[in-house]
This record gives C-alpha cells, sequence and structure tokens, in this order.
C-alpha cells in the first residue's frame, strides 16, 4: 500500500499487473474502507476481519503519497494503511514480517520544508497502532529505526508550543549523522548492539524463533552429513551471548545451553543430533558487551 501507481515508474507497482496477479486493487481511501466493511478506521481499533482476499495492492495516485500539512484526501493516512495491513497478516499461520515507512518525512527534508513536522507526527500515529495491536504480545519484535538523516537539520528555537520552531539546515542530501534505533517486544535488548545499519538484517534474524535448520543471519543453515546441522549468527566481537534451545515457543520451556564469547564477527553452531535438526530452536542473546 503506498504511492506510486504509475506504471511508468520504475519503483511503481503496475495496476494491471496487480490485478492479472492475483490482487484486490484498492486505489482510494473509500476502497479500502469499503474493503475491510467499515466506515471508519480509529486507533485503537485492530480486531481481526475474515473473508478477505489473501493479497491487496493499495496503489494511491501515480506518485508520491500527499503530504499530511496539504491533506491526503481522497487518499489514506499512514496510520490508516498500517490498521489495514495488520489485519490483512495478523492472522498468518507462520507470523509475519511487516514494513512501515513514512517516505514523505525524508521528502520534506531534502526540501527544507517543516511539513517534515506533520509527517513525523502521522508517523507517530501509525507507530501507535503498531504498539497498540501488539500490547501484552510475547511473540514480536517491533524495530523503530532510520536509514539517514537528510538535511542536516538543527533546530535553533523552540519559538513556544503551537509555533513552527526555528531550522538551519545544511544539506539538501542524506548526511552522515548518527540516527537511532529502538525496540520493544522479543529480544529487544539486542537493539543496543547495533553500531551499523548493516547489523539490522541480523537483528532480526536473530530475534525470529524459527526452526533451528532455518535460523541463520550469514550463512544458510546445511547438514553436516546426516548427523546434524550447521548455523551461522552474526556477532560482535568480545560480547558474550547465551545460547538457548526450546522444543516449541512457550516462553518457560527455554533451556540453557551454553555460554558463548564471540572471538570473531560470527558465531557458528554445529548440532550433531540429527533429530533435533527440524524441531529443535534456538536463540542467541547478548548478555555482556566486549571491550
Amino acid at each position: 500500500m503506498g504511492g506510486g501507481g504509475d506504471s511508468t515508474l520504475s519503483f511503481a507497482v503496475n495496476p494491471a499487473y496487480a490485478l492479472t496477479n492475483g490482487y484486490a486493487l484498492v486505489t482510494s481511501r473509500a476502497e479500502m474502507l469499503s474493503l475491510f466493511g467499515v466506515t471508519n478506521f480509529t486507533l485503537e481499533e485492530t480486531c481481526g476481519v475474515t473473508g478477505l482476499p489473501c493479497r491487496v495492492a493499495g496503489l494511491f495516485g501515480y506518485d508520491n503519497m500527499p503530504f499530511e500539512a496539504d491533506g491526503t484526501n481522497p487518499y489514506p493516512h499512514l496510520s490508516e494503511m498500517t490498521i489495514a495491513a495488520l489485519r490483512m497478516v495478523e492472522n498468518a499461520t507462520n507470523g509475519f514480517f511487516l514494513l512501515i515507512e513514512g517516505g514523505n518525512i525524508d521528502i520534506a527534508c531534502h526540501m527544507h520544508s517543516s511539513m517534515f513536522i506533520q509527517e513525523v507526527i502521522e508517523f507517530d500515529r501509525a507507530f501507535s497502532v503498531v504498539t497498540n495491536w501488539a500490547a501484552g504480545r510475547t511473540d514480536t519484535l517491533i524495530v523503530e529505526a532510520t536509514d539517514h538523516e537528510t538535511g542536516g537539520l538543527s533546530v535553533t528555537n523552540d519559538n513556544g508550543a503551537g509555533n513552527i520552531p526555528s531550522m538551519t539546515w545544511q544539506s539538501i542530501a542524506h548526511t552522515a549523522e548518527p540516527v537511532s534505533v529502538r525496540g520493544w517486544g522479543v529480544n529487544a535488548d539486542m537493539v543496543t548492539n547495533i553500531s551499523d545499519n548493516t547489523q539490522m538484517f541480523a537483528l532480526l534474524n536473530s530475534s525470529i524463533l524459527l526452526p533451528s535448520r532455518c535460523l541463520a543471519t550469514g550463512t544458510d543453515p546445511f547438514l553436516v552429513g546426516t548427523d546434524g546441522f550447521q548455523s551461522t549468527w552474526d556477532v560482535y566481537p568480545g560480547d558474550v551471548y547465551r545460547l538457548d534451545y526450546a522444543e516449541d515457543l512457550v516462553a518457560g520451556n527455554w533451556q540453557f545451553a551454553d555460554v558463548v564469547t564471540a572471538s570473531t564477527y560470527t558465531v557458528t553452531l554445529t548440532d550433531t543430533n540429527a533429530a533435533w535438526a527440524g524441531t529443535r530452536l534456538y536463540r542467541l542473546k547478548a548478555i555482556s558487551a566486549g571491550p
């Protein structure tokens, strides 16, 4: 779901392609609401809906989504697309991965426009949808991140409540300014070890509780003869990790296996018990940071 339904754009999803490949196509907020059988979405509303098509493409307009400051009609807000997306995937048997982006924050900063403020506010609404949905769950990791800073923004004066602050900009491009990463939920404590954005892949994969033959961040697991399997995690040299295992995803069933001190940027697990290779679950969690 998003902007860019123009088939002439290289990044766009072609509406004709979506229909040909079995997607239910919606092109406006009204059509999206109709698909879900509601007249409005609320931030607190996260109940599941049955009878939805398996694939939905929301192609709103022919370019980027409009700025919040300009009004999004006839298209939905990011928070509304987030509710719709959660309704589509929340009952997936094998879980789901959902990516939500406030892309117009970057575009506004390229333009040195204060419209980025409304975009951040709407992103916060979308984030509230996700945290409301995940409240109380024990099987979900939420990661909030920024891929880069744009514009070299500095706030020089807040100008009081209700007023746009005074700002300066250093660039019209992406900058090398550090950006934050935050995590909530399962294995969120691993977020504190991220030092480079390429480690995001390792974080997400290390937090997926999958059968052991499916769990890897650096290389795919592979059989060791007929006696077991091998899997590799991306880690940090000098950090100490706890290796746990379980036969299911029940929180209280995790058992301690070993403590591993990383000497390089990878740790390889070899399990020589072939009977466990397709059923046992493993997780590697940092318990202390190295020098």
